[in-house]
Protein backbone atom coordinates (compact mmCIF):
# COMPACT_ATOMS: atom_id res chain seq x y z
CA UNK A 1 0.00 0.00 0.00
CA UNK A 2 2.79 2.18 0.58
CA UNK A 3 4.12 4.32 -2.01
CA UNK A 4 0.70 3.31 -4.22
CA UNK A 5 -0.93 6.73 -5.84
CA UNK A 6 -3.85 7.52 -4.36
CA UNK A 7 -5.33 7.41 -7.23
CA UNK A 8 -4.58 4.17 -7.72
CA UNK A 9 -6.46 3.55 -4.56
CA UNK A 10 -9.35 5.40 -5.29
CA UNK A 11 -10.18 3.20 -8.57
CA UNK A 12 -9.80 -0.21 -6.34
CA UNK A 13 -12.05 -3.04 -7.64
CA UNK A 14 -13.10 -5.58 -5.23
CA UNK A 15 -10.53 -8.34 -6.08
CA UNK A 16 -7.81 -5.88 -5.53
CA UNK A 17 -9.03 -4.99 -2.32
CA UNK A 18 -9.44 -8.51 -1.26
CA UNK A 19 -5.78 -9.24 -2.27
CA UNK A 20 -4.00 -6.56 -0.81
CA UNK A 21 -2.94 -6.45 2.53
CA UNK A 22 -2.79 -3.53 4.34
CA UNK A 23 0.54 -2.76 6.48
CA UNK A 24 -0.35 -2.17 10.52
CA UNK A 25 -0.01 1.79 10.68
CA UNK A 26 -2.48 2.08 8.01
CA UNK A 27 -4.58 -0.42 9.21
CA UNK A 28 -4.67 1.36 12.93
CA UNK A 29 -4.97 4.50 11.45
CA UNK A 30 -8.61 3.43 9.82
CA UNK A 31 -9.38 1.66 13.19
CA UNK A 32 -8.67 5.30 15.34
CA UNK A 33 -10.50 7.44 12.60
CA UNK A 34 -13.62 4.71 12.72
CA UNK A 35 -13.77 5.26 16.30
CA UNK A 36 -13.72 9.01 16.43
CA UNK A 37 -16.57 9.26 14.12
CA UNK A 38 -19.61 10.30 16.16
CA UNK A 39 -22.09 8.27 17.59
CA UNK A 40 -25.65 8.51 16.23
CA UNK A 41 -24.40 9.64 12.69
CA UNK A 42 -27.62 9.30 10.25
CA UNK A 43 -26.66 6.46 7.64
CA UNK A 44 -25.48 8.45 5.01
CA UNK A 45 -23.50 11.37 7.09
CA UNK A 46 -21.68 7.80 8.35
CA UNK A 47 -21.24 6.57 4.70
CA UNK A 48 -19.91 9.66 3.75
CA UNK A 49 -17.46 10.18 6.57
CA UNK A 50 -15.99 6.74 7.09
CA UNK A 51 -15.58 6.51 3.07
CA UNK A 52 -13.34 9.58 3.28
CA UNK A 53 -10.89 8.26 6.41
CA UNK A 54 -9.06 5.75 3.37
CA UNK A 55 -9.44 4.47 -0.49
CA UNK A 56 -9.81 0.99 0.78
CA UNK A 57 -12.76 1.89 3.01
CA UNK A 58 -14.49 3.83 0.14
CA UNK A 59 -14.35 0.74 -2.12
CA UNK A 60 -15.73 -1.47 0.63
CA UNK A 61 -18.43 0.42 1.49
CA UNK A 62 -19.95 1.48 -1.93
CA UNK A 63 -23.29 -0.57 -1.88
CA UNK A 64 -26.47 0.50 -1.43
CA UNK A 65 -27.92 0.72 2.18
CA UNK A 66 -32.00 -0.05 2.07
CA UNK A 67 -34.56 -1.77 4.69
CA UNK A 68 -35.22 -0.84 8.77
CA UNK A 69 -32.33 -2.93 9.73
CA UNK A 70 -29.18 -4.23 8.43
CA UNK A 71 -25.50 -5.02 8.22
CA UNK A 72 -22.07 -5.32 5.96
CA UNK A 73 -19.09 -6.98 6.27
CA UNK A 74 -17.14 -6.25 3.86
CA UNK A 75 -12.93 -7.12 3.32
CA UNK A 76 -10.17 -3.87 3.25
CA UNK A 77 -7.86 -6.53 2.00
CA UNK A 78 -6.86 -10.39 2.70
CA UNK A 79 -7.45 -10.22 6.35
CA UNK A 80 -9.97 -7.92 7.71
CA UNK A 81 -13.27 -7.23 7.48
CA UNK A 82 -15.11 -3.79 7.82
CA UNK A 83 -18.40 -4.86 9.72
CA UNK A 84 -21.70 -1.85 10.45
CA UNK A 85 -24.63 -2.51 11.76
CA UNK A 86 -27.60 0.03 10.82
CA UNK A 87 -31.32 0.56 12.40
CA UNK A 88 -33.85 2.66 10.64
CA UNK A 89 -36.21 4.61 13.95
CA UNK A 90 -39.59 5.27 14.21
CA UNK A 91 -38.99 8.94 12.55
CA UNK A 92 -37.43 6.96 9.98
CA UNK A 93 -33.99 8.24 10.62
CA UNK A 94 -31.59 5.75 10.13
CA UNK A 95 -28.58 5.59 12.23
CA UNK A 96 -25.24 3.45 12.64
CA UNK A 97 -25.65 0.87 15.60
CA UNK A 98 -22.47 -0.05 15.15
CA UNK A 99 -19.23 -0.92 13.03
CA UNK A 100 -15.87 -2.11 13.80
CA UNK A 101 -13.11 -3.47 12.04
CA UNK A 102 -12.39 -7.36 12.41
Amino acid sequence: MRGMPRVMLAALTAIEVITMKLDKATLNGIKKALYKLPNDMSLQDWLDAASGIHPVMSAALSAFYCGHDGSITEPLDDKHMICMMWHERENGRKVVEAAYIS
